[in-house]
């Protein structure tokens, strides 16, 4: 594979960043994650204000999570690409109050569709790009074949809780798994 082609597709509605804050975040992970994967990223940024799937925005439940997942996934064969890696960065779902950060991928290497929270800053004013980013990696990673890993590493099943102050590596049983399966 000569690089690999990521379609982030950023839900404009209720996210506390703007578009110029985009370079940013893809800066801060895509030099890093082409030397440990091994290929060039390239991506096409598109931005959607729709409220299609909006109805799911407050449920947080396994099924408002496939159905928001299966809404996304529509807009993306119809909107953005046939063929590459669709990821939405959607905005948290909050219920009574609390945000909930959650994400989901389809495992289909060159045509997976995966969607993950992103913000800025969380309600205590803290901030959260190195989540979101990890977040992002983490969804795009099961859409490229990795599994969950017991590691503190970008594919483990709590890595928002291992979020410091610096973006995780993958798992080497991750990477096996993603140059076997994709590449």
């Amino acid at each position: 594979m000569n690089s690999l082609l990521i379609t982030l597709v950023f839900l404009t509605r209720n996210l506390d960043f703007d578009r110029n804050q985009v370079p940013e975040l893809l800066e801060q992970f895509k030099g890093r994650y082409e030397q440990e994967l091994g290929v060039p990223l390239r991506f096409k940024i598109r931005y959607l204000a729709s409220s299609k799937c909006s109805k799911w925005e407050t449920d947080v439940g396994s099924s408002a999570r496939a159905n928001r997942w299966f809404c996304l996934a529509g807009l993306a064969r119809k909107r953005f690409t046939k063929r590459g890696i669709v990821h939405f960065l959607v905005p948290p779902v909050v219920q009574d109050g609390r945000k909930w950060m959650t994400g989901m991928s389809s495992m289909k290497c060159a045509s997976s569709v995966s969607y993950s929270v992103v913000e800025r800053m969380n309600s205590k004013g803290e901030d959260r790009w190195l989540h979101s980013i990890s977040g992002a990696i983490h969804e795009i990673g099961h859409g490229l074949g990795a599994n969950h890993v017991k590691s503190e590493t970008v594919m483990n099943m709590g890595v928002l809780f291992l979020v410091k102050d610096k973006l995780l590596d993958f798992d080497p049983a991750n990477l096996q798994e993603i140059r076997e399966g994709c590449f």
